[in-house]
């Protein structure tokens, strides 16, 4: 725990490491994405809207839903996550006003 953020808390070292790695990973697919543009153009950009819209879909799916969450005044909300082929499991969490 040598590197501390802004707050001033202290960032573990394994934070350190996946942020690395995420950088290099990120670098890794943008040049693949560059590579693929030059090839492909036309697949390309088909690709890229493809998965422009399927995550925002999700992103504003989620806001949405958390929006209708706060403007209900709802206490308790439910998560579920799929880990993995057919399984699945839910969490309830409950919202804690401060």
């Amino acid at each position: 725990m040598s590197t501390s953020s802004t707050t001033g808390h202290a960032v573990p070292e394994q934070v350190d490491v996946l942020q690395r790695r995420a950088f290099a990973l990120g670098a890794a697919g943008l040049i693949a994405s560059l590579i693929g543009a030059l090839v492909s153009p036309t697949q390309f950009f088909h690709s890229y809207l493809f998965a422009f819209l399927f995550w925002n879909g999700i992103a504003i799916g989620c806001l949405s839903l958390l929006m209708i969450q706060h403007l209900t005044g709802g206490r308790w909300g439910l998560a579920t996550m799929c880990i993995g082929v057919g399984q699945g499991i839910a969490t309830v969490i409950e919202r804690i006003d401060g």
